[in-house]
């Protein structure tokens, strides 16, 4: 279980530096303001600029085509963004994992890719960074700003389920 009262002192925190940043008007605004945080966010699950660039680029046309441009809370648009960059790094991370091993197997590697299609979102982050970045469990929870047992626990779930 995450800790509830963390996660709100998180977001307060997050609040009050984000109400110090100047109006978020337009899609420049929240470009300049967030790019340099999300593409660093980006570098670290995917380890290639271009891709990583690529994937920055995405998240904010993405970004920019679903979302009017004036806010309520900059906080939410943040959140908005980091969450995007994560799971369309994640993805690309797969995707490449995938790609590379079914190229480098004769036999078709179909089990690899529907299955990890099939985890949720919070699974699929976690078993991507550690079996395809190699990241150790307490990496994990600190990347994912979560106690080091609940990563533990979801090991254990793959380990039994799959």
């Amino acid at each position: 279980m995450v800790n509830e009262t963390k996660v709100k002192s998180i977001e307060q925190g997050l609040e009050m530096h984000l109400d110090d940043t100047p109006g978020l008007n337009s899609i420049e605004e929240v470009y300049d303001a967030y790019a340099s945080l999300l593409f660093g966010y980006i570098l670290k699950i995917i380890d290639h600029k271009d891709e990583a660039e690529a994937i920055l680029v995405s998240v904010f046309v993405n970004f920019s085509q679903n979302r009017n441009l004036n806010f309520e809370s900059r906080g939410t648009v943040f959140i908005s963004l980091l969450n995007m960059a994560r799971n369309e790094a994640i993805d690309a991370l797969i995707k490449k994992y995938c790609d590379r091993s079914t190229a480098n197997s004769p036999t078709d590697n179909t089990t690899t890719h529907p299955l990890l299609q099939e985890l949720p979102l919070f699974e699929k982050t976690i078993f991507a960074l550690i079996h395809f970045k190699d990241f150790s469990i307490n990496e994990v929870a600190d990347f994912l700003k979560v106690p080091v047992k609940i990563i533990q626990n979801k090991m254990a779930h793959f380990a039994s389920h799959y």
